[in-house]
């Protein structure tokens, strides 16, 4: 899901390959930032996408200095 995520926010191809899970590799693994929003009142300001296309700009403006 982050990889396509990636993909789309950068209009990059990723190249991967997805092996066998080895021992003791997490089956899923989910987040869910409800708690954080009703002890802390915190919510995300971006989606996925948008923080990976910032970090993705941020990371090619690092290339020009």
């Amino acid at each position: 899901e982050v990889i396509q995520a990636f993909e789309r926010a950068t209009g990059e191809t990723v190249p991967y390959t997805m092996g066998d899970r080895r021992s003791g590799d997490v089956v899923s693994i989910w987040a869910d930032a409800s708690r954080a929003k009703e002890e802390l009142g915190w919510t995300a300001e971006r989606s996925l996408e948008e923080a990976l296309a910032d970090a993705w700009r941020w990371q090619q403006r690092l290339k020009t200095r």
